[in-house]
């Protein structure tokens, strides 16, 4: 049997590797979680689970504090003609009896109207019409305010 010599290349061999290249995932899953939180919560819309409507845009608008109250006859009208009272979803059809109880229960006679800038023009002009048999004649158009140049 013929003994091993050693050479510094044998040592090398025998010589494991002591150290484990490997990523950690806890970091990136974190981080990963942050960016689903982060961009779920815009999707869910910006009324409150009331559907997203891109107001239309004007450079003369007033303020109406009014829209801003819990009791407020709010109203919002998506581009799919989709209707919405204060929080809730409501089918064309019943918003003049949700408006008229709403009334009686001591709410302002005053409508805020959200409309989507792509609604199309007879369901607005259906929801108009909803607003005005349930005898409130002062309705405000909620709009954004453009910016000027």
């Amino acid at each position: 049997m013929r003994a091993a010599i050693w050479r510094p290349s044998n040592a090398i061999k025998k010589r494991g590797n002591q150290y484990a290249a490997f990523i950690d995932p806890s970091g990136l899953a974190g981080i990963m979680l942050f960016f689903l939180v982060l961009f779920m919560i815009p999707s869910m819309g910006e009324h409150g689970g009331r559907g997203s409507v891109d107001l239309a845009a004007t450079t003369h608008a007033t303020p109406e504090p009014g829209a801003l109250k819990e009791d407020s006859l709010d109203i919002v009208l998506t581009r799919d003609g989709t209707i919405y009272f204060r929080h809730t979803r409501i089918k064309f059809p019943n918003l003049e009896h949700q408006i008229r109880i709403s009334v009686q229960q001591g709410s302002d006679r005053k409508a805020y109207l959200r409309v989507d800038a792509r609604a199309k023009y007879g369901d607005v002009k259906a929801v108009l019409d909803q607003i005005r048999d349930a005898d409130i004649q002062d309705v405000a158009l909620i709009v954004e305010t453009a910016r000027r140049k």
